[in-house]
């Protein structure tokens, strides 16, 4: 398990149905804590105000390295495989990191600050017209190769992870 595919398999996460209120803009999943999220007009955005980052997420169907290369370019990359927002399970979310005085071309400086980040901050992720809001509850560096573990919250809520290289611009 690598950068680019960071579960032992696709298949182990699945993707319940969605259900569609549509004289309230909202929309729930089906599980035991139906949870109803504001309609927005922004979508497949990424937005993390204390670092500064507003980007696109490019919604990966491959999990080939070469495909998700070149989406990178392009913004932030979720991950085939992750489960939805506001599903019970763990997101992934893909973005470049690059050392300091990088030119911000492309998107590849994109999460070279993710270290700047503290317990409390706020990750607003849009998607599908919809905002979800999300909490830094920790930091972790693995080693090139090592698994990245669902964390514990991942039991009984939906968990963001946002994953780069470190050092920025360095694949350790």
């Amino acid at each position: 398990y690598d950068f680019f595919n960071p579960y032992q398999s696709i298949e182990a996460f699945s993707t319940p149905d969605l259900l569609i209120d549509n004289s309230t803009n909202y929309f729930v999943t089906k599980n035991s804590q139906q949870k109803e999220y504001p309609y927005s007009s922004k979508t497949n955005i990424l937005e993390v105000p204390s670092i500064g980052i507003s980007v696109p997420i490019i919604i990966a169907q491959s999990t080939n390295t070469s495909v998700l290369t070149k989406y990178l370019d392009k913004g932030v990359v979720y991950y085939p495989g992750s489960v939805l927002p506001g599903q019970i399970g763990q997101i992934v979310i893909l973005g470049h990191s690059a050392p300091p005085n990088w030119p911000k071309t492309k998107n590849d400086w994109v999460f070279s600050d993710l270290n700047n980040l503290n317990y409390g901050d706020q990750i607003r992720l849009y998607f599908d017209h919809k905002e979800y809001i999300y909490y830094v509850r920790e930091k972790k560096i693995l080693i090139k190769g090592q698994e990245i573990i669902p964390t514990p919250l991942v039991s009984n809520g939906n968990a963001l992870v946002l994953v780069s290289c470190w050092p920025p611009g360095k694949n350790l």
